[in-house]
């Protein structure tokens, strides 16, 4: 009888231990590596009202002014006109304008790919010369943009033209 109680009180703790299930087993998660964000510049704001100065040369003589001028964006696409007055070799006063339209490209719209055409009085000839230009520009911190142009100049025949200078966007 001994032996029967021994057995019976084995058999009544393992039936009251209660088994482990695997909803019991705690799961140890890694934590999810950090989320990196890289902070995108902002878009470049091309439309409105700007200033600017250029050099333009060598082939009509060394030409440095200024220009204003104002842009239109409709979507990724640029119109605009802007007023130069300049001085060629310091000898003669420009006075001119240029109509362009042009692409913005990149994520943030800071490259402007364009073509621009327009005239140039110069006073003292009397000579109006005729140009053709394509450029890029590319805007750089939160105003300011740089350009390059090349193109051809007409006056009895084409000759190359090359412009570079910085804008100010207001």
């Amino acid at each position: 009888m001994k032996f029967k109680a021994l057995v019976a009180g084995i058999a009544g703790t393992v039936m009251m231990a209660t088994a482990a299930s695997a909803a019991d087993i705690q799961v140890i998660v890694p934590a999810a590596p950090p989320v990196v964000v890289v902070p995108v510049a902002p878009s470049f704001d091309w439309a409105g009202l700007y200033v600017g100065a250029y050099a333009t040369g060598p082939f009509e003589g060394i030409e440095v002014g200024g220009q204003a001028g104002f842009n239109f964006v409709r979507g990724n696409l640029l119109f605009g006109a802007a007023a130069q007055v300049g001085a060629i070799s310091f000898q003669a006063i420009t006075v001119g304008g240029t109509a362009r339209a042009g692409l913005l490209l990149g994520q943030t719209d800071r490259i402007l790919v364009y073509a621009a055409a327009g005239a140039k009085f110069i006073p003292a000839g009397p000579v109006t010369l005729f140009t053709a230009v394509g450029g890029v520009e590319i805007g750089i911190g939160e105003r300011l943009s740089v350009f390059g142009e090349a193109g051809a100049s007409f006056l009895g025949g084409p000759f190359p033209t090359f412009r570079a200078g910085i804008n100010f966007h207001l």
